[in-house]
């Protein structure tokens, strides 16, 4: 655990960067979901 500890701490910049690009953001900057994440749809869970 402290080696991802570590990886994380050493690359903290890259890693919100890659999060900050992989959302999209609303007028005031913040990040929101995509439309399409089906994480985000409930009835893509819908399936029976």
């Amino acid at each position: 655990m402290r080696d991802f500890q570590k990886f994380i701490e050493k690359n903290r910049r890259e890693m919100y960067a890659v999060a900050y690009d992989n959302c999209q953001h609303d007028e005031e900057g913040h990040c929101i979901f995509p439309k399409d994440d089906p994480w985000m749809n409930d009835t893509a869970w819908d399936t029976d």
